[in-house]
């Protein structure tokens, strides 16, 4: 199900891109096609076991951030900003793409340290609370408390899926597992930028009011008949 809604975001973003060309080019065909946009690669994958001992839970993390290094279509520095935004967020927008990288993993695992010691400090609270309740076997099946911590894992990458025309989208892939089957996500976000204005274009830009609520019976459909359901909420 997350993966056709992700494809659905970005099938609805490339048209945003054909629109916008449509409209600004139309001509396009007497001029040079592809962006000239140079990207690299930076692939990462780490792990960091709580209080740095190999024998405690640990969390994982694993980046593939594909990013314009140079660009003759306008200036990198906004781009590279927009692209490390849209893939890591607004507090390492400023960041250069290494620096954004490696301040967004030490953010990930310092947040997992943070989660382990409240998970520490909530076992520690309810032996003791369980301890002064009389008859209670604070060993048995209900009321003993695991004290070993999950571990984490999470994944981040993007891919570029237009780059013509001055236009360029690209779509960000985030899997993030907190140890328990139930606390695992996949998300899909989708990103469409002008190079010639350095402006990130919206549907709100392309869609007079009232294109979505146009577009949900489609999305619904879409959604209904490969999964062989008879309506949104099975």
């Amino acid at each position: 199900m997350e993966k056709l809604i992700g494809r659905l975001n970005f099938i609805l973003l490339l048209l945003i891109s054909i629109v916008f060309i449509s409209c600004n080019n139309s001509e396009a065909s007497k001029y040079r096609v592809e962006n000239e946009v140079e990207f690299d690669t930076i692939s990462i994958v780490k792990r960091h076991h709580i209080e740095g001992d190999a024998n405690n839970p640990y969390c994982d993390i694993k980046i593939e951030f594909v990013y314009p290094k140079s660009s003759q279509e306008g200036e990198i520095k906004t781009i590279q900003q927009f692209f490390v935004k849209s893939m890591f967020g607004i507090p390492f927008e400023e960041l250069e793409p290494e620096q954004a990288i490696d301040a967004y993993i030490s953010n990930y695992f310092n947040n997992y340290s943070k989660d382990a010691s409240t998970y520490r400090e909530t076992v520690t609270d309810m032996n003791e609370l369980n301890s002064l309740i009389q008859g209670i076997d604070v060993h048995d099946s209900e009321h003993a408390m695991n004290d070993m911590f999950y571990s984490y894992f999470e994944s981040l990458s993007d891919s570029i899926t237009f780059n013509q025309y001055d236009i360029i989208s690209f779509q960000v892939k985030q899997s993030n597992s907190k140890g328990e089957p139930s606390s695992f996500y996949v998300s899909y976000r989708n990103y469409v930028m002008n190079l010639k204005t350095g402006n990130q274009i919206l549907e709100g830009d392309i869609f007079i009011a009232g294109y979505d609520y146009a577009m949900q019976t489609m999305i619904i459909d879409a959604l209904i008949e490969p999964n062989d359901v008879e309506s949104f909420e099975e």
